[in-house]
């Protein structure tokens, strides 16, 4: 008779040398114990997969309606991109791999030698990136009108992109 994976009773009775009746030997089975961790969450998960297996008349499918409204950039209606940082940081990630790579394999600022970076989120859920970039010794900046070469900030023009200057003005306002 072959006893389901899936009942009470499997697991002591597949693994006997964890469950003597004298004492437990459990902690000191090493492989054994890790090889019963994944057995008892493999039976756990197929327990759960059995469930809406069977039950799928049951589920209320109205719970889930709204799972159909939601549009190509993941969003429902009314959502907005601060309600789902989950693809927020997603795309922040590859923003950031995209970045590193043009700044390491096209040396847009020299020969890199080395870098430190964190991320932090703003109050409005948005991550950014502070950077140190590590350069090798001649193109390493040392006065002022280097910085200058590289580090612009200016605002867009307003004829040229209306949109974009009334955000950044709105944004700084």
């Amino acid at each position: 008779m072959r006893v389901n994976e899936c009942h009470p009773a499997y697991l002591t009775l597949h693994y006997v040398l964890l469950f003597p009746r004298e004492y437990s030997t459990i902690l000191r089975a090493r492989k054994l114990f890790q090889e019963f961790i994944v057995d008892a969450w493999a039976s756990t998960e197929q327990n759960r997969l059995n469930f809406h297996r069977l039950n799928q008349g049951k589920i209320q499918s109205e719970l889930y309606e709204d799972l159909a409204d939601i549009g190509p950039d993941g969003l429902g209606p009314g959502q907005k991109v601060v309600h789902r940082p989950d693809l927020v940081a997603r795309v922040f990630e590859l923003k950031r791999k995209c970045l590193m790579s043009e700044i390491k394999k096209k040396q847009v600022f020299g020969k890199i030698v080395g870098y430190v970076y964190t991320i932090e989120y703003q109050k409005r859920e948005l991550p950014h990136m502070h950077l140190l970039l590590f350069l090798q010794g001649p193109d390493k900046i040392h006065t002022c009108a280097q910085v200058g070469k590289v580090v612009c900030a200016e605002l867009s023009d307003p004829i040229e992109d209306p949109s974009l200057f009334d955000t950044i003005k709105g944004s700084t306002g």
